[in-house]
């Protein structure tokens, strides 16, 4: 499959949504072809952008095809999302752009904090 030109040191999936070739679109289509196979639908994404199954079959697909191809697993995954109407004409900056990463390997995990509430006094 050619995934030996994106193997990444610090082992977190770069996530991009740039051209053909790109892990995702690559992953797509070999998931969309299992799919069809079995004679299945493919899952689709909420409309409203939060209920991302199909994203999330995507790359599950992509860590399955690593994994089968030999290559070891992502510890994490990232991306940044640009949604929503822009902020003011021809801005690059949407009211909902956000970033999200996802920790595939737990170990990773070294703390977390939890945010001090404010009292109103």
């Amino acid at each position: 499959m050619g995934f030996e030109k994106w193997q990444n040191p610090t082992l977190t999936l770069p996530f991009k949504r740039q051209g053909e070739g790109t892990f995702q679109t690559i992953s797509y289509r070999d998931f969309r072809e299992v799919i069809q196979a079995t004679g299945k639908r493919l899952p689709s994404n909420g409309a409203d952008f939060k209920a991302r199954r199909l994203d999330c079959a995507v790359f599950n697909a992509l860590h399955d095809i690593r994994k089968q191809e030999g290559f070891p697993d992502y510890d994490t995954v990232r991306g940044l999302f640009w949604e929503g109407a822009e902020i003011y004409p021809g801005a690059s900056v949407r009211e909902a752009n956000h970033i999200q990463i996802c920790v595939r390997n737990l170990d990773c995990i070294l703390g977390y904090f939890r945010p001090i509430t404010l009292s109103q006094d």
